[in-house]
């Protein structure tokens, strides 16, 4: 008599789980940084995009825009736009890329023309390829 019985043995079942167990344990914290350098990246990305529609909206209404940005409160705001970071999101700013400060507010002027009243930079997560540089000339760049 034959034995047709298929399947997988108890044996056989643990080692898999124990084998995707480790794999989840060597992959999760990869993935857990990958995030935060996703999220980091997410919130500069913001704030020049801030910075470029507020230069725009100046331009275009022919009028003088204030960025306000709070380093303590995670947040650039402009115009009635009002964009906020996470807690996780670590912000500096200040006119010398050497005193980066990371509290207190900092404010921009764009004027009708698009320049700004002064020259910024702006870090974020304290990663220097996460620099912001504006220039007088109102182009913000990264």
């Amino acid at each position: 008599m034959k034995n047709n019985q298929r399947g997988f043995t108890l044996l056989e079942a643990m080692i898999v789980l124990v084998l995707f167990g480790l794999v989840a344990a060597i992959a999760l914290p990869s993935l857990s940084g990958w995030r935060e350098g996703s999220e980091s990246k997410s919130a500069a990305r913001d704030i020049l995009y801030g910075l470029r529609n507020a230069r725009s909206a100046a331009i275009s209404k022919n009028t003088p825009i204030a960025v306000t940005i709070d380093m303590s409160g995670r947040a650039l705001s402009y115009d009635g736009v009002n964009l906020n970071f996470s807690d996780r999101t670590k912000i500096a700013a200040d006119a010398d890329i050497t005193s980066l400060a990371a509290s207190g507010t900092r404010t921009i002027i764009f004027d009708p023309q698009g320049s700004a009243d002064t020259v910024m930079f702006i870090r974020v997560n304290e990663d220097p390829d996460l620099t912001i540089q504006l220039g007088l000339n109102g182009i913000a760049r990264m």
